[in-house]
């Protein structure tokens, strides 16, 4: 159990009555084992994995998040949990809004933006 592993505020981030947590801090202080202790303690306290999001700021520890999440609860469980960064989450719940949301290329939005400055300042 990933809670065993965690120091004493560490544990108290993971087991925390709050409904809704916010980890900030440092690299390697343990942010990623304190959120998979929490998910581990949420998962215990019989909440689904399904009604559990989980929000990164990168691609990379989105893929972190997920894959030590899959080491302890397994593939299927870590599938159910609504992971992601900020924007593939967003665009998810859109997506399931309306499936003819699309996201505009780089150099769609450059061009956009242009137009949209050029506009403001004539």
């Amino acid at each position: 159990m990933p809670l065993s592993r965690l120091n004493k505020e560490q544990y108290e981030a993971a087991t925390s009555s709050a409904s809704e947590n916010l980890i900030i801090a440092s690299a390697g202080t343990g942010k990623t084992s304190t959120i998979v202790g929490r998910i581990g303690h949420l998962l215990a306290s019989e909440i689904k994995p399904e009604e559990i999001l989980l929000l990164t700021f990168t691609n990379k520890a989105a893929a972190e998040m997920i894959e030590r999440l899959a080491e302890y609860f397994g593939k299927n469980v870590a599938a159910k949990i609504d992971a992601g960064t900020f924007h593939a989450v967003s665009y998810r719940w859109l997506k399931k809004q309306d499936k003819k949301v699309v996201l505009k290329q780089q150099r769609e939005l450059k061009t956009l933006f242009r137009s949209v400055f050029e506009k403001e300042i004539l």
